[in-house]
Formats: C-alpha cells, structure tokens, sequence
C-alpha cells in the first residue's frame, strides 16, 4: 500500500472514532435531560427546559463534529500533500542526477555503441542531438545499406550509466515509415502503417521513449464502393475535425528533423503540417551524419 493510502486510511480511521465518541456523548445528554424531566415540579416548564437543553446540547454536537471533520480535512490535506512532495522530490532527485551525469560517462558509452553497432553491420552512420531540454546529447544511428526487412534506423538516450535505445524502425519510404524528432522538446514522431496513415507520438521519460498520442486513419468502400475514411485518435473513434486539430497542433510544436530520407543519409529539417486531410513537409534545412572515427572526433567537443 502506498504512503498516500495508508494516510487516507488513517485519518478515515480517526473520523470514525470521533464520529462514535459523539454519538455516545450525544446519547448520554439526552438520557440526562430526560431524568431531569421526570423529577421536575413544573411539567411545563421542564419540557420547555429539557427541549431547550437538547436542542443546545445537539447544536454543540453537530458543530463540534463540524470542527473535528474540518480539523481532519486539513490535516489530511496538509499529510497527503507533504507525501506527494516527498515522492516529487525523490523523482526530481533521480532525475537532477541523469542530468548531471559526467560528459566522460555518456561519451564512453555513445563511442563503444557505436563501435558496436559499426561491427555488426547493423549502423555505421551517427550524429548526437538534443531531443528534450536536458544537457545530454541522444545519439542518432543509422544503416546506409538501405533495407526494408529489418530496422536502420535508431535513436539512443543516456540514462543510468547506460546508452539505451528510445525507437526504431525499418528503412524509410516503405509503406509511409519515418521517425522524427522535434529538438528540444522531448517529443519523438513515428510514422508508417501497412494500409491508411499512422503517426505516433513518445516523449522521453527514464531512459525509455514513452508513447504519449497516437492518430491513425483507414480507407474503406461501403457496398456502394463510396469512401469512407475513418479516424481514431489514441484508439478512439475521432471526427475528421478533431484529427486534424490535433495532429495539427502536434506538429506546429517546432519544426521536425526526420532522421534520413530514401537515398538521402542525412538528417533533414523540415516544417510538418496537415491540413485538409493532407500531411505536407517543407525542407528548411540539413546535416550530415558521421561515420565511427568522425563520431569520436565530434564527441569531443561535449568534454
């Protein structure tokens, strides 16, 4: 159970407890009031009494109640508050520490990967980035062999003494594939689907690409053979309208730098937009990747 739980579970506990104290409290004054009836000399005048006694008596309950639950209210919203900082300040304390990793650390780790993945032929082309906002590089690689039976396209991070990998995907061109990122904004677009359109959002989060948004639409013919195109938004059914404000509003973040092209190694800057049921990009600009000594080369300036 969670720190939080046992906190709510506690202050229900106290609630109780207090709620039954007043109840016998309440019980014992009415059980008085009405011995005091019975021995008075003045029926009248005592029902008049015992019903005034009462009445105070209970209005000082319910507003002692009324206090106690306030009392209670604040003080478990002072605990579970105190207990959310607490698990922010450890969250922050792990992520502050990523951030400060030593360049030496990150450096060692992006060279041997990419000594790695020279040797088994799986990549020989690299270039570090900036994906989100923290002083790390990520470390982009990719094949120039060029094929679509298996991925060529890679994106690592840094994260707790290690280069991990945030995604991949096959050569791109086939079947709309692509992967995107858009610098600095900790956010990563994959594209590509074997019938319609699919774009999927991630951004990162402790060393791993965690997916965030996802669109998709499909084509289909009714018995008619009209078209019809269906959207969804996070595996959702979504109006055309809601899919285009949304993927919209997505992609104007800033403009996206896909990682290469068909035929084209390099990394290409591009303005991506969809308007009117069409998905455009404009070229604004480009960089070369390095290969394996050009990389370590590049690496040092990050000392």
């Amino acid at each position: 159970m969670k720190k939080n739980d046992l906190i709510r579970r506690d202050n229900r506990i106290q609630k109780i407890i207090k709620g039954a104290a007043a109840l016998v409290l309440s019980m014992a004054l009415l059980a008085a009031c009405s011995g005091a009836e019975s021995g008075s000399a003045d029926p009248a005048t005592s029902e008049v009494v015992e019903d005034s006694s009462a009445s105070e008596a209970s209005t000082a309950d319910e507003e002692a109640l009324d206090i106690d639950d306030s009392v209670d209210a604040e003080e478990e919203d002072k605990e579970t508050d105190a207990a959310e900082e607490e698990d922010a300040e450890v969250d922050s304390e792990e992520y502050e520490e990523d951030e400060a990793a030593n360049p030496e650390e990150y450096i060692a780790a992006y060279s041997e990967l990419a000594k790695q993945l020279s040797e088994s032929g799986e990549a020989d082309l690299f270039r570090p980035v900036y994906v989100d906002q923290d002083d790390i590089p990520e470390l982009a690689a990719i094949s120039s062999e060029g094929s679509w039976d298996k991925d060529q396209v890679f994106l690592y991070t840094y994260y707790d003494g290690e280069a991990r990998l945030l995604v991949s995907d096959i050569g791109p061109g086939m079947e709309g594939h692509s992967v995107s990122f858009f610098p600095q904004c900790n956010m990563i677009m994959k594209t590509g689907a074997a019938a319609g359109e699919a774009y999927s959002f991630y951004c990162i989060g402790y060393g791993e690409a965690e997916e965030f948004m996802t669109f998709s639409s499909l084509v289909n013919f009714d018995e008619d053979d009209n078209e019809q195109i269906s959207y969804m938004i996070d595996g959702e059914e979504a109006s055309e309208e809601e899919f285009e404000e949304q993927l919209g509003e997505l992609l104007a973040t800033d403009d996206g730098i896909k990682l290469c092209e068909v035929d084209d190694m390099a990394m290409i800057q591009k303005t991506m937009s969809y308007k009117d049921g069409v998905y455009t990009e404009e070229e604004k600009g480009r960089a070369d990747y390095f290969d394996y000594d050009e990389l370590l080369d590049e690496l040092e300036i990050y000392r």
